[in-house]
């Protein structure tokens, strides 16, 4: 390949150097891991030159009158095996970074990687050097990001995706414990031998080039897919506790009603509270794939809508059954006789309120089923009547938002999707979050758990 890329994004044209000095020029050139430590302007009789220590104890003296006709040198073995006929890694990835800081033109010409044209522009960069030396370390090393909150959540977000449990939010105190510190500043400090999920983690903390880069590997679709189908496979959990605790009695307390409808509606909260974050895609896709898991969960529940005490073969050995109907039945508990802190809220239909209708006009046909299965399982006139109104509200809109692409000023999909609004107000339940997308208030604790 002729011309490349650097890791600052300047191209240069290494069409004229042999394949080992190409070699030497691509891996300083595209290095992300040296810093000068510090840059001195020294006297050798009337003329002066630079001095720049590199991290990997490798000093590169620009304009040394000791160095003959050469303009640039360095101390390094890979210089004085080349027998100072030809440049280094350092010589190569300090001309990159002394080229960017000090280029005129907001866009840069493709750069000549041939020994000459690298000593005429260290040349040329005199004066410039000279008079910013002192700010020399400043400008050339890489940006080290102090941890943040966002940040965090963000890096919480993409690691999740690799591991096979664990949710954005299930990275723990212990976790964040074990991330290693550099006093130093330095990258290679944070590596931590044995553990890639935490040198992962601290380097994308710390480096905002690193982190950009497995965004783009790791992109919120991804991210998004990822924590729904972990929500869902949670939720079977839950339900099978639920029918193991019904078929198998006591021994399985742990998984009464009560807690059962507890760990759904979280989830559902869950999924509201994810897609208010930064960290969610501002897409059609996410809206449509968490309404068909939230109908799922009502159709699941539905499933559920029994006396789990009724005829069970291991009620002689439980103490006397709960007084609460509620309390025996997901179906009571979450729908048709929800607990008073929950009257006034729509179990799954809430959740539906907040999104465009676009994103579940293509389950119209399994909420009417789910309209007639609700009527047979007496879900309660308030209940039924407000799913009516969404099914009304969503087929009376359907010319409106037919074609998104005739809404105006729409430049991509992310900015359709945003100008269409939900059909309905915000529900109780949400009336603390009427933005698609908050400034992170009320979102949840990023170290709690489902479970």
């Amino acid at each position: 390949m002729a011309t490349i890329l650097s890791h600052r994004g300047v191209p240069y044209n290494l069409r004229n150097l042999s394949s080992d000095a190409r070699g030497i020029a691509e891996r300083g050139l595209q290095s992300e891991n040296l810093r000068v430590d510090y840059a001195r302007m020294h006297l050798r009789g009337t003329d002066e030159y630079f001095a720049l220590q590199l991290s990997q104890t490798a000093s590169v003296r620009i304009g040394d009158p000791a160095a003959g006709p050469r303009r640039v040198t360095c101390t390094c073995e890979e210089f004085k095996k080349g027998q100072n006929t030809a440049m280094c890694g350092h010589i190569y990835w300090l001309y990159d970074g002394l080229s960017h800081i000090f280029h005129e033109n907001d866009e840069q010409p493709v750069q000549s990687g041939d020994q000459d044209s690298v000593e005429q522009r260290f040349s040329d960069l005199h004066d410039a050097i000279g008079s910013r030396i002192e700010d020399i370390p400043d400008l050339l090393n890489l940006a080290w990001d102090e941890a943040s909150e966002d940040v965090d959540e963000l890096i919480q977000d993409m690691l999740a995706v690799f591991d096979n449990d664990r949710l954005w939010h299930d990275f723990g105190d212990e976790f964040y414990d074990s991330l290693p510190e550099s006093k130093d500043l330095r990258f290679q400090e944070l590596v931590v031998r044995g553990n890639l999920s935490v040198t992962i983690f601290a380097l994308a903390q710390h480096d905002p080039i690193f982190r950009d880069r497995l965004r783009n590997a790791v992109t919120k679709d991804i991210c998004a897919d990822d924590f729904l189908t972990k929500l869902k496979r949670l939720s079977v959990t839950f339900l099978q506790r639920l029918d193991n605790y019904a078929n198998q009695g006591p021994r399985f307390k742990a998984a009464f009603v009560h807690g059962c409808a507890s760990s759904i509606r979280r989830i559902i909260s869950e999924i509201l509270d994810y897609r208010r974050s930064e960290r969610a895609p501002l897409s059609r896709e996410f809206d449509k794939k968490s309404a068909e898991l939230v109908l799922w969960l009502l159709d699941e529940v539905c499933n559920h809508n029994k006396n789990i005490y009724r005829d069970s073969t291991w009620r002689e050995i439980e103490d006397e059954d709960p007084e609460e109907e509620r309390d025996c039945n997901l179906f009571t508990n979450l729908i048709s006789d929800p607990s008073p802190g929950y009257r006034g809220q729509f179990f799954a239909l809430d959740y539906l309120e907040e999104l465009p209708a676009p994103a579940w006009r293509h389950l119209l046909n399994e909420l009417e089923r789910l309209l007639h299965r609700l009527a047979e399982e007496e879900a309660g006139t308030r209940y039924l009547n407000k799913l009516r109104d969404l099914i009304a509200q969503a087929q009376a809109g359907e010319q409106l938002y037919e074609d998104p692409e005739e809404m105006q000023s729409p430049t991509s999909p992310a900015d359709q999707w945003r100008h269409i609004q939900p059909i309905a107000g915000p529900s109780t339940a949400a009336a603390a979050g009427q933005e698609r997308r908050s400034t992170g208030e009320g979102r949840p604790s990023q170290r709690r758990r489902l479970e």
